[in-house]
């Protein structure tokens, strides 16, 4: 039997949908309270409890003189957050190295590798601030897989902004196959959305929601999110979104909508294509911190760091309390006094007995306060601990541990307790980058005119996409600066060591570094846009061979012929080059010849100029009423074996004037 049946009534079916929702939710019921007091815990409140299915403030025993129980409704309850700074700590380190995305073409002819630049350039563009704004979705993801037991990316097409879009979607808003041990085989997926009911509407044309739909989320979660800070609506919308992978029974998978009381749509096939091909696939992807042996979620290290927090929070209310017990001292009731009240933990309380008379009740005054500091240390370090943090992460030199092998643990750090979550973030940049490319492949019109930007701010080129261009075939893979060193300080080293060897060119370690090189400090910024302008337009262009002079893309006397000839060859190394006509590449030809004539002549004007600012003719004498320096090489002053003072001035690499 599927998972769903076709069925004729709409009721049967909708309550088909509402099991499969509750058996996804009971089987996540133990990791919705981890998530939920991880997130209390990180957020500042601590003195928290998961009771009955939801989360609330640990309530106050109020005080019973017969049983012995203490007033605690005014008791302190200190929170010194120590949570919230490891995590976003760990957050910044494990974003410092930006994962970018890398295309693999599917075959190895031109046209692929144009369509290979292109895609590449095209996931650089959609991912930018302006459109997804990529930076910010997956530290908001990262942050949930931080403090959850996973965080999600939702891959979607978004037909009122025609482009693909990431959403980070909550731990708790996605229901799983329950029956998976890993994300990637699971059957299917519920995303649970609680919104306006006309944003709802909006989002999903054809859909009406009535009234009855309209309802309220769990109050003590919403008065919590308040009161930690989140604007938290109290009334709306739930919309359940199912992704269905292929069955057999459902050959191109199901996909549904429907609320607590109402189907809104059902469909027996998956909305994008590439969700449907090879085994089918869910448009969301899974970020972890920890792995679990038994489940497709992961751990979080802040349900390793929550009985910490909580010790250390009782500790500091303990303390204030002893403070506060040393400041407003008790008295002391003899033996044959019977009091008729008991001691509680009142300040300055007073103590009525009944007894024989002359007996003189005293204050009892301790010696000396405790000393908690030390305990405070040891319970901060075992904190630090749980997350990894050591001498090293704090740039301390461990003990018994020589100068050049500390550096080099300092350069390294302790990073290696976030690599379940890097790996994750890698396969779901890889996974995301293909299905938004598999989504432009579908959706985008025919041609797309992508503007690519280099890092001085000057267009580099303008690509088109073409539609259908993206096989299925191609891959996405996530490319990290980390074989250069996971730090910022490893990667300035072994740079630097690169650049003094002669290994790396200026521009590329500047790159490297992530230096920035606009137009302001970049002098040769305007030529390289010019010249990739030129690229453009000679490539797209109509050149007359027989009067290539005429054509109007002409190199000019005052350029800066090493950086056109720079880029002007760079193009002419790429696929898409080598699929211009003849003519065209006759033409780039031309004029990189003469951009390296005009090169040769500017070499000789600025030889002269250095000439005749030592008093220095061409040819090869004194100039008038001058002397030849004192000190200069042969030649200087009159003619060296008849030749000339200054030889042939050599072109820079690459520029060939004899290249065709």
């Amino acid at each position: 039997m599927g998972l769903l049946e076709k069925l004729t009534g709409k009721e049967d079916t909708l309550q088909k949908l509402l099991d499969m929702k509750d058996q996804a939710a009971r089987a996540r019921n133990a990791y919705d309270a981890e998530a939920w007091l991880n997130r209390a815990f990180f957020l500042g409140e601590q003195w928290t409890e998961w009771h009955n299915n939801t989360i609330r403030e640990i309530p106050r025993t109020p005080a019973n003189d017969d049983k012995g129980i203490p007033d605690e409704e005014n008791l302190p309850r200190p929170v010194f957050n120590k949570i919230q700074s490891y995590i976003y700590t760990a957050q910044a380190e494990t974003l410092q190295d930006k994962p970018s995305f890398d295309v693999l073409n599917a075959t190895n002819d031109y046209q692929s590798e144009m369509d290979q630049d292109v895609s590449k350039a095209f996931l650089d563009w959609v991912m930018e601030p302006s459109n997804i704004d990529w930076d910010k979705q997956l530290s908001v993801a990262t942050l949930e897989a931080l403090t959850t037991p996973s965080g999600w990316i939702k891959w979607i097409w978004d037909p009122v902004l025609g482009r693909p879009d990431a959403v980070p979607v909550p731990f708790d808003a996605l229901y799983v196959d329950p029956f998976a041990l890993q994300f990637k085989r699971a059957r299917y997926a519920i995303h649970s959305m609680f919104m306006d009911a006309a944003a709802a509407e909006d989002m999903f044309p054809g859909i009406t929601i009535d009234k009855g739909d309209i309802g309220h989320v769990d109050e003590f979660k919403t008065k919590l999110m308040r009161d930690m800070g989140s604007a938290t609506a109290a009334q709306g919308v739930t919309i359940n979104e199912l992704w269905m992978k292929p069955t057999p029974k459902y050959p191109q998978g199901c996909y549904a909508l429907f609320t607590g009381r109402k189907l809104l749509k059902i469909e027996d096939k998956l909305p994008y294509p590439h969700l449907r091909a090879d085994g089918g696939r869910l448009p969301f992807s899974q970020l972890g911190s920890l792995e679990r042996t038994d489940s497709m979620y992961y751990t979080s290290p802040v349900t390793a760091l929550r009985p910490s927090q909580m010790v250390w929070n009782k500790f500091i209310a303990q303390a204030i309390q002893v403070q506060d017990a040393f400041a407003n001292p008790k008295w002391g009731i003899p033996l044959e006094l019977q009091m008729k009240n008991m001691p509680n933990s009142s300040p300055r309380q007073i103590l009525r007995w009944e007894g024989p008379t002359g007996v003189k009740p005293e204050i009892i005054v301790p010696p000396n306060m405790p000393d908690f500091s030390r305990l405070l240390d040891t319970f901060e370090q075992q904190m630090m601990h749980v997350v990894a943090v050591h001498e090293v992460s704090q740039g301390q030199v461990p003990g018994r541990v020589e100068a050049a092998k500390a550096i080099e643990l300092l350069q390294t750090s302790d990073k290696g307790r976030y690599k379940h979550l890097l790996d994750t973030i890698d396969s779901a940049v890889a996974e995301g980058g293909w299905q938004m490319l598999m989504l432009a492949r579908e959706y985008l019109p025919d041609k797309t005119m992508i503007p690519i930007y280099s890092q001085d701010g000057g267009a580099t080129s303008i690509k088109q996409w073409r539609k259908g261009a993206m096989e299925p075939s191609t891959r996405v893979r996530t490319v990290r600066m980390s074989g250069l060193g996971r730090t910022r300080a490893q990667r300035e080293d072994r740079v630097t060591n690169m650049f003094i060897n002669g290994l790396l060119p200026p521009t590329v370690a500047a790159d490297l570094l992530e230096l920035p090189r606009n137009t302001f400090t970049n002098p040769k910024a305007r030529d390289a846009n010019l010249a990739r302008v030129e690229n453009n337009e000679m490539a797209h262009g109509a050149p007359d061979v027989e009067n290539l002079e005429g054509f109007p893309v002409q190199p000019n006397s005052w350029d800066d012929h090493e950086t056109h000839l720079h880029e002007h060859n760079e193009y002419r190394k790429s696929a898409e080059f080598r699929s211009l006509p003849e003519d065209n590449k006759t033409f780039f030809a031309f004029h990189c010849d003469r951009h390296e004539k005009l090169w040769i002549m500017e070499l000789a004007k600025q030889a002269q100029r250095a000439a005749a600012a030592q008093g220095m003719v061409p040819g090869g004498g004194p100039a008038q009423g001058g002397a030849a320096p004192t000190g200069a090489p042969p030649g200087a002053g009159g003619q060296s074996d008849g030749g000339p003072m200054f030889m042939q001035p050599q072109v820079g690499p690459g520029a060939n004037p004899a290249h065709p």
